[in-house]
Protein backbone atom coordinates (compact mmCIF):
# COMPACT_ATOMS: atom_id res chain seq x y z
CA UNK A 1 0.00 0.00 0.00
CA UNK A 2 1.44 3.15 -1.08
CA UNK A 3 1.27 6.22 1.55
CA UNK A 4 -0.48 9.23 0.07
CA UNK A 5 0.42 12.53 1.85
CA UNK A 6 -0.89 15.82 0.93
CA UNK A 7 1.11 18.89 2.59
CA UNK A 8 -0.84 21.97 1.72
CA UNK A 9 1.37 24.55 2.71
CA UNK A 10 -0.57 27.59 3.29
CA UNK A 11 1.36 31.29 2.92
CA UNK A 12 0.69 34.08 5.19
CA UNK A 13 3.66 35.97 4.99
CA UNK A 14 5.86 36.38 2.04
CA UNK A 15 9.12 37.72 1.42
CA UNK A 16 11.01 38.70 -1.45
CA UNK A 17 12.58 35.96 -2.73
CA UNK A 18 13.20 34.41 -6.68
CA UNK A 19 14.70 31.53 -7.00
CA UNK A 20 15.30 27.74 -6.31
CA UNK A 21 16.29 27.42 -2.56
CA UNK A 22 19.80 26.27 -1.40
CA UNK A 23 21.06 23.87 1.70
CA UNK A 24 20.76 27.48 3.60
CA UNK A 25 17.18 28.32 4.84
CA UNK A 26 15.60 28.19 8.08
CA UNK A 27 13.46 25.76 9.40
CA UNK A 28 9.93 25.89 9.93
CA UNK A 29 8.53 22.82 11.35
CA UNK A 30 8.48 19.17 11.00
CA UNK A 31 5.58 16.86 9.98
CA UNK A 32 5.29 13.10 10.48
CA UNK A 33 2.41 11.57 8.44
CA UNK A 34 0.50 8.26 8.60
CA UNK A 35 -0.74 6.10 5.91
CA UNK A 36 -3.79 7.96 3.87
CA UNK A 37 -3.44 11.64 5.78
CA UNK A 38 -3.12 15.13 4.54
CA UNK A 39 -1.29 17.16 6.31
CA UNK A 40 -1.33 20.99 6.51
CA UNK A 41 1.36 24.03 7.38
CA UNK A 42 0.01 27.00 8.12
CA UNK A 43 2.43 30.57 8.13
CA UNK A 44 5.53 29.56 5.83
CA UNK A 45 7.19 32.20 5.12
CA UNK A 46 9.34 32.18 1.60
CA UNK A 47 13.14 30.35 2.54
CA UNK A 48 11.45 28.12 5.08
CA UNK A 49 10.95 24.78 4.75
CA UNK A 50 9.35 21.63 6.77
CA UNK A 51 10.91 18.61 6.91
CA UNK A 52 9.02 14.90 6.90
CA UNK A 53 9.74 11.44 7.59
CA UNK A 54 9.64 9.62 4.63
CA UNK A 55 9.38 5.41 4.04
CA UNK A 56 10.71 4.04 1.01
CA UNK A 57 8.21 2.92 -1.24
CA UNK A 58 5.72 5.42 0.00
CA UNK A 59 4.04 8.48 -2.22
CA UNK A 60 4.62 11.98 -0.85
CA UNK A 61 2.64 15.24 -2.33
CA UNK A 62 3.75 18.95 -1.09
CA UNK A 63 1.31 21.35 -3.02
CA UNK A 64 0.36 24.72 -2.86
CA UNK A 65 -2.50 24.09 -5.27
CA UNK A 66 -5.20 25.03 -3.21
CA UNK A 67 -3.51 27.68 -1.80
CA UNK A 68 -4.69 30.88 -3.48
CA UNK A 69 -2.03 33.35 -2.00
CA UNK A 70 -1.97 35.03 -5.44
CA UNK A 71 1.85 35.00 -5.30
CA UNK A 72 4.10 32.56 -8.06
CA UNK A 73 6.13 29.69 -5.74
CA UNK A 74 8.33 27.45 -5.91
CA UNK A 75 9.33 24.28 -4.55
CA UNK A 76 12.38 22.61 -3.76
CA UNK A 77 12.96 19.06 -2.13
CA UNK A 78 15.88 17.88 -0.90
CA UNK A 79 17.54 15.37 1.48
CA UNK A 80 17.64 16.30 5.03
CA UNK A 81 21.59 16.91 3.88
CA UNK A 82 21.01 19.22 1.23
CA UNK A 83 20.91 17.13 -2.04
CA UNK A 84 18.33 17.99 -4.56
CA UNK A 85 15.39 15.28 -4.81
CA UNK A 86 13.00 17.35 -6.95
CA UNK A 87 11.85 20.87 -7.94
CA UNK A 88 8.87 22.42 -9.24
CA UNK A 89 7.63 26.23 -10.71
CA UNK A 90 3.69 26.38 -11.57
CA UNK A 91 2.60 22.83 -11.68
CA UNK A 92 -0.51 24.31 -11.27
CA UNK A 93 0.06 27.99 -12.22
CA UNK A 94 1.25 29.74 -10.44
CA UNK A 95 1.52 27.60 -7.40
CA UNK A 96 3.46 24.41 -7.19
CA UNK A 97 3.88 20.65 -6.19
CA UNK A 98 5.62 17.78 -6.35
CA UNK A 99 4.43 14.27 -6.45
CA UNK A 100 7.68 11.71 -5.12
CA UNK A 101 8.16 8.05 -4.52
CA UNK A 102 10.45 7.86 -1.77
CA UNK A 103 13.33 5.82 -2.66
CA UNK A 104 15.07 5.80 0.91
CA UNK A 105 13.71 5.74 4.68
CA UNK A 106 14.33 9.34 6.43
CA UNK A 107 13.93 12.79 6.09
CA UNK A 108 12.97 15.44 3.49
CA UNK A 109 13.03 19.22 3.18
CA UNK A 110 10.53 20.63 1.53
CA UNK A 111 11.60 24.33 0.77
CA UNK A 112 9.21 27.27 -0.36
CA UNK A 113 10.53 30.22 -2.47
CA UNK A 114 7.53 32.85 -3.59
CA UNK A 115 8.76 35.09 -6.84
CA UNK A 116 6.61 38.38 -6.76
CA UNK A 117 5.61 39.26 -10.04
Amino acid sequence: MKLKLLLLLFIFTILNVSAQCPNNNTFHSNVSPTIGTTLTVNCIKSGEYITSNVITGHTYKFSLCDTNSGDDTVLTLLTDTGTSISFDDDFCAPYSEITWVANFTGIVRCCLTIIHV
